[in-house]
């Protein structure tokens, strides 16, 4: 079957390095309040690199073809991609109800990239399973 819309597999491994540096730097913005203003760039340019890094690191990596790509491996893509929607628009409902004033405008900021890392989670998951079951059976 031809997937479309895919990378080619190599940009998997380019995606990992963009990702890897850029969801740690957000992760510290957010939840550390670390400010790395000083050392680089002002702080609104570390929060561009840091949303703009994440995500097109996430990009790459979950939407880059396996070295085998086969029905089964677009059928947990597809499943990945449908339980993290869900995940994430839970997960924004209880924050939307729980979290008011600035702090709204960071946790929606962090919600444009949370639904790409749910995918990369719960597909890798899938995926270790499916691997993981397969070499048991033989």
């Amino acid at each position: 079957m031809k997937t479309m819309l895919l990378l080619p597999n190599g940009f998997k491994r380019i995606g990992w390095v963009i990702f890897i540096p850029t969801f740690l730097l957000g992760c510290s913005i957010c939840f550390f309040e670390e400010n790395f203003s000083r050392w680089l760039f002002p702080e609104a340019v570390m929060n561009n690199i840091a949303i703009i890094g994440t995500i097109v690191g996430a990009l790459m990596i979950g939407f880059s073809r396996e070295k085998i790509e086969d029905e089964m491996i677009q059928r947990i893509r597809l499943n990945a991609l449908l339980v993290s929607m869900w995940i994430n628009y839970l997960l924004l409902i209880v924050v939307s109800l729980l979290v008011y004033n600035f702090n709204y405008l960071i946790v929606m900021t962090c919600s444009m990239a949370t639904p790409l890392v749910i995918f990369l989670i719960v597909y890798y998951v899938n995926l270790y399973r499916l691997n993981h079951t397969a070499s048991h059976e033989e």
